[in-house]
């Protein structure tokens, strides 16, 4: 019906046509394939790249990809440089055009059914579209001087306008940008398009920081197997453990489980008679079989151990029982294929999905019960020899059983003495000389990355958090234990009681090896691994947050020692500058030209400016302590090496600067982690009211070796399932869900006070750039003056009108 349909739409121009089934699980597409990374036009084009190499597979059709569509936009530049000429900012024009053009609220009223309606006002639709008109508005101008009046500036003479293209969407994940590939599959399996889009993936030559991968159900198949892979696991250790409790042998349950493997023939021979996959509904009818093919094996070498126990021989039991057992081994397994032949003819409304499961039973069952009649009493007379040499060869080493108890306990012993290593290691460093080492501000970023204490304390952190993770995750695993006994007793201190006889003495031998493995805790396991894993993630983030808090430290640590260094040599030059004055108006004074005025003024000036040159000294010295500081260098001299650059730099908008902000800042997705560890601790909290599931077992062998009397030895075993349940803890579990409940809403309220922060900050960044772009432009003038005034100078010097004096004032001026 697909293909039909498909074929139907194909030949319709004009429109992109694509199916969903029904019911889906997702409600899109089947395969679903993401490229993820940051620039738009890579991911466009790695996008076609991979498009058009899936697009040659066979069985995928309906493709299509996300960003393949861009829209038509009209876009405005303002010509910033003309805008501040005029006295007008970007901000104002986008004001303007925005309330002009899209309308600004000025009102609402409630109509007839009481909705509140917005009023908004904006140019009439005809001059909305007409950008003549648009740029004939003229925006207000302030006066630039307090003389000048204010003027209005057209809007044409500081815009330019075209049309452009854009992407119709921008897709996220995990915040980076992504594309979406899409397609449905017509006879193909899921499985093989997706090893077929891996193949074509790996053709690819990837930029750094894009990869590809798959979602939607891909994504759930993949996670799906792995689940069904622990519990077929699962249901083998199981199946094992009741057959070994029940023949009391660890050799027997072999022959029967050897039936397993001999189901899988007949499965996949059916699967494959009837074009079906390996999945979901499949793999669940293969854990069906682990349970159903071993009643055929049970049936048949339980008797023929009956048979052999009453003193019959062994290959004449094991064909009396086949023959016995043949009618209800086939009973058993007809009625199973019977009353699974509906199911496996997709009889009725969406037994499609569940067919594969019945198909899967009924092949496994059929060539399980053929060959178990065959294979099964070969194995089973083989494993029985070999079980009877075990026993002659055990029984045979009566004297090593006390070595191997002996043996096992001094082992167990070493283990309990911890290794003890001494590690030393050289260190010449730099720092211990009294050396001034010089930096340019890249040598001082990377020894800070190295010697931070901020980023080793963050990645300490991590291994922390690492250690939970493994912590927690050992949990989830079995628990596995070993003991070993070795023993002597001689007690007499009743002997007069027993009429004057010691008590015979006796040695205990033994050793055991005890598992337990918790099966069900209400996603009380799940969830603390998951809150471990995205606690690592937050421990990244902590690490990122800690490499830009110390390059920002340490680059204003720079910064502030190079300015201290000019702005040092600035008061050095200004202090010489007056002990020349000084000295000139002492020179002055003795050939009568100053008078004694003079000559205190210039020594006041040298006082005066003796604290500054000091106290920049001072400053110096700090920063060069502040930058070792932020480095993570204990000792030694250090010294910036380089030059302050003041260049003013484009000012991104504030829009841009703040989804900069929220996608580079770590902070915010550190914040994002801690809410979803809290969102697990909730579960944890809410599962501790609810039942516990786990298995318990053990064995072990042990030897009794009395004094005068025949020694007694044996092997022991245990295996259960416990259960757990509390019924009432004062209503523990619920302070402690409400507490975790509270943290992580709390947490959600820390992180909308961060994004709130992150809008304030990029303000004022903005704003001090802004700033500081203004000062530089005012200090240009007075740089230009300054310079007018050293050229003056210099050539009243040649013509004999100043002194070598004033000169050197000019140039300090301009300094």
């Amino acid at each position: 019906v697909q293909r039909d349909v498909r074929a139907r739409l194909y030949k319709i121009p004009g429109i992109l046509s694509s199916i969903f089934e029904a019911g889906g699980f997702h409600g899109e597409k089947v395969l679903q394939v993401n490229i993820t990374g940051e620039e738009i036009d890579k991911l466009k084009e790695y996008s076609r790249t991979l498009k058009k190499a899936v697009g040659q597979v066979p069985g995928i059709v309906d493709l299509e990809a996300t960003m393949e569509h861009d829209i038509p936009e009209f876009k405005i530049a303002v010509d910033r440089q003309r805008a501040i000429d005029s006295g007008i900012n970007s901000s104002k024009v986008a004001t303007t055009l925005g309330a002009l053009v899209g309308g600004q609220v000025v009102s609402t009223f409630q109509d007839d059914i009481g909705d509140s309606v917005d009023i908004r006002v904006r140019l009439p639709e005809e001059k909305r579209g007409d950008m003549g008109a648009i740029s004939a508005l003229r925006l207000y101008a302030p006066p630039k001087t307090a003389l000048a009046a204010p003027a209005l500036v057209p809007l044409g003479e500081l815009i330019t306008y075209g049309f452009d293209k854009t992407p119709s969407e921008i897709a996220r994940k995990d915040l980076s940008r992504q594309v979406v590939l899409s397609a449905n599959l017509d006879g193909l399996p899921l499985g093989t398009a997706v090893a077929k889009v891996k193949e074509a993936s790996d053709r690819m030559e990837l930029a750094p920081g894009y990869k590809i991968n798959f979602s939607g159900e891909a994504e759930d198949m993949a996670e799906s197997f792995a689940y069904m892979a622990e519990a077929l696991l699962l249901a083998i250790i199981f199946v094992y453990l009741i057959l070994a409790a029940q023949f009391e042998s660890f050799i027997d349950p072999l022959s029967i489980m050897l039936s397993l493997p001999l189901s899988l023939v007949g499965m996949a021979g059916m699967l494959r008679l009837t074009n079906d996959t390996i999945s979901i509904m499949s793999l669940i009818g293969l854990i069906m079989l682990m349970g159903l093919v071993t009643k055929n094996a049970i049936l048949l070498v339980d008797y023929a151990k009956v048979l052999k126990a009453g003193g019959m021989e062994r290959r004449e039991a094991l064909i009396t029982a086949g023959r016995t057992r043949l009618r209800p081994i086939m009973m058993t397994t007809l009625a199973m294929i019977f009353g699974m032949l509906p199911t496996a003819m997709a009889i009725g409304a969406g037994s499609e999905m569940r067919a594969p499961m019945a198909r899967a039973v009924i092949g496994g069952l059929i060539t399980s019960t053929i060959l178990t009649l065959i294979v099964v009493p070969v194995v089973y007379a083989l494993l029985d020899d070999f079980g009877g040499w075990i026993r002659r060869k055990w029984g045979s080493a009566e004297d090593q059983r006390h070595k191997a108890a002996a043996g096992l306990a001094i082992f167990a012993l070493a283990l309990s003495i911890p290794a003890l290593s001494q590690a030393s290691e050289a260190q010449g460093e730099a720092q211990r000389r009294n050396v001034e080492v010089r930096l340019t501000l890249d040598e001082a970023l990377k020894i800070a990355a190295q010697k931070s204490r901020r980023i080793l304390g963050a990645i300490e952190l991590k291994n922390q958090y690492q250690g939970i993770y493994i912590s927690e995750r050992s949990t989830v695993f079995q628990q596995i234990s070993a003991s070993a006994l070795a023993r002597r007793e001689d007690d007499n201190s009743s002997s007069s009681m027993a009429g004057g006889k010691d008590s015979p003495a006796f040695s205990t031998f033994g050793a055991n090896i005890d598992i337990s493995q918790i099966i069900f805790s209400w996603g009380k396991l799940n969830a603390a691994v998951k809150a471990a894993e995205i606690g690592m993630k937050s421990a990244d983030d902590e690490i990122r947050t800690a490499k830009q808090e110390t390059a920002l430290g340490v680059t204003a640590a720079f910064c502030d020692l190079l300015l201290a260094k000019e702005l040092g040599e600035l008061a050095n030059q200004n202090l010489e500058q007056k002990q020349k004055h000084f000295d000139e108006a002492k020179k002055k004074f003795a050939t009568g030209i100053a008078t004694e005025y003079d000559v205190l003024a210039a020594e006041v000036s040298v006082k005066n400016a003796r604290p500054e040159a000091i106290r920049a000294s001072n400053a110096i010295r700090l920063a060069k302590d502040n930058l070792r500081y932020r480095i993570g260098l204990e000792g030694g001299e250090i010294d910036a090496e380089g030059a302050l650059q003041a260049a003013p730099s484009e000012t991104p908008s504030y829009e841009t600067a703040l989804e900069s902000a929220k996608e580079k800042r770590p902070e915010l997705a550190a914040l994002s982690n801690q809410i979803g560890v809290y969102e697990e601790l909730v579960t944890i909290a809410e599962a501790g009211d609810k039942p516990t599931i786990s298995f318990r077992g053990g064995l072990g062998w042990a030897e009794i070796d009395p004094a005068g009397s025949p020694e007694s030895n044996g092997t022991n075993w245990n295996a259960g399932i416990y259960a757990t349940w509390p019924l009432f803890d004062g209503k523990k579990t619920q302070g402690k869900a409400l507490e975790a409940k509270s943290q992580a809403q709390a947490m959600k309220i820390k992180r909308e006070d961060l994004l709130a922060s992150f809008e304030l900050a990029v303000r004022d960044a903005l704003g001090n750039v802004k700033e500081s772009a203004e000062v530089l432009a005012g200090l240009e003038g007075a740089v230009q003056q300054a310079e007018k005034l050293l050229g003056m100078a210099q050539k009243g010097y040649e013509y004999g009108v100043k002194t070598r004096l004033e000169v050197e004032d000019s140039q300090l001026n301009l300094t």
